[in-house]
């Protein structure tokens, strides 16, 4: 059988599960003090439950060297809006320009090749910002890593950003996408550049409420520097 409280498999004749110490109940009603035991048995753990998957919040409990993962994620095909916007204005007006001044098979052969191209490098972009760029958030330090064949992981301390600002274009608003840049004390990464995240000034707002409870966790004025 399974503990009503956590879900964890435990013997059927056990009166208390092994895992968070919640009594079994028959009708699989977890008392409101065992429950109550249960969050404190999570919290002590560092353990927390995802508010919006769309940001990159995860469904499980997940630990990057016993830390609490707050938030990850990668870059967003929205982050290049303009490169689209500009190929598809660009097709756009070959295809037209091509219908109203060529007539030959030759020359609308070359129109189809360079925006097929076009297409073919915008999306091979896309795949290489995708693999290349990947962004952790614990409740202790921010984990950028970076690379495709050879992969860099940086750590910075969370107690060490001193800003979090938000920087998006007009289009980036309209589509809810932007970049972070984290200004921090750290020498060898004084700023640190979260690319293309969509949802970005939800993923900006949970990044500085985890700065402001890891300084008040340790006992640091919440702009020390």
């Amino acid at each position: 059988m399974r503990c009503p409280a956590c879900g964890t498999s435990i013997a059927a004749e056990a009166v208390f599960c092994q895992r968070c110490g919640s009594r079994v109940s028959v009708a699989g009603v977890v008392p409101a003090e065992d429950r109550n035991r249960r969050h404190a048995f999570e919290h002590d753990r560092g353990w927390s439950r995802p508010r919006d998957p769309r940001h990159g919040l995860l469904d499980n409990p997940e630990y990057v060297d016993d830390e609490r993962l707050v938030w990850q994620g990668t870059y967003s095909w929205k982050g290049m809006i303009h490169e689209f916007l500009v190929a598809a204005a660009a097709t756009f007006v070959l295809i037209c320009a091509g219908a109203g001044m060529f007539r030959d098979a030759t020359a609308w052969f070359y129109i189809v090749a360079f925006i097929g191209t076009t297409w073919l490098l915008l999306g091979g972009v896309l795949v290489f910002r995708k693999l290349n760029f990947r962004y952790m958030v614990t409740g202790q330090r921010l984990i950028p890593e970076t690379g495709i064949l050879y992969r860099i992981l940086d750590r910075t301390e969370m107690i060490d950003v001193d800003d979090v600002r938000v920087e998006q274009g007009i289009i980036e608003r309209i589509v809810n996408v932007g970049k972070i840049r984290l200004r921090t004390s750290d020498k060898t990464h004084p700023t640190i550049f979260f690319r293309g995240i969509y949802h970005v000034r939800e993923v900006a707002s949970t990044i500085d409420d985890a700065r402001r409870r890891e300084r008040m966790r340790r006992g640091l004025h919440i702009e020390s520097v």
